[in-house]
């Protein structure tokens, strides 16, 4: 082997790790993002825990109601199957449109309520989400 192809299945191999450990924090964005709009649209009356100790309730042991619950699985299995998961900044801006036109509309709804909130539940997340949206802005006005 030689060292042109080492060094490309280095980068490779990094460019898969991070687009994983990227897929996995999105995930678990787009998972407390739908709890907190389903525990704040009261979707989920029916299905309180016993346990109601704010922050952790609805990060760790919210159920959400059957419609939050089947859009959380659509979300998560489209970012699973992202065919652009390498380079992927946000899906709005994604040139290809995986969500179907209700789905869309319903995640849409989700994040416009929970991207305020989620700022006293994760402030990482909401601190990367809007670096990444800066730099995804920046280097579309270069263009």
């Amino acid at each position: 082997m030689n060292n042109a192809n080492g060094a490309n299945s280095t980068t490779n191999a990094a460019s898969v790790k991070k687009a994983s450990k990227s897929l996995v924090q999105e995930q678990q964005a787009i998972d407390l993002m739908i709890r907190l709009y389903c525990k704040g649209n009261k979707h989920n009356d029916e299905h309180k825990s016993e346990r109601s100790c704010g922050r952790e309730n609805i990060c760790n042991t919210q159920s959400l109601c059957k419609d939050c619950q089947d859009l959380r699985d659509y979300a998560i299995e489209r970012l699973a199957r992202c065919p652009v998961v390498e380079t992927r900044t946000f899906c709005q801006f994604c040139k290809i449109h995986c969500y179907r036109n209700s789905m869309r509309t319903k995640i849409t709804d989700v994040m416009r309520y929970s991207g305020p909130k989620i700022i006293f539940y994760k402030p990482l997340y909401a601190i990367r989400h809007l670096l990444e949206l800066r730099k995804h802005k920046k280097r579309n006005s270069a263009r």
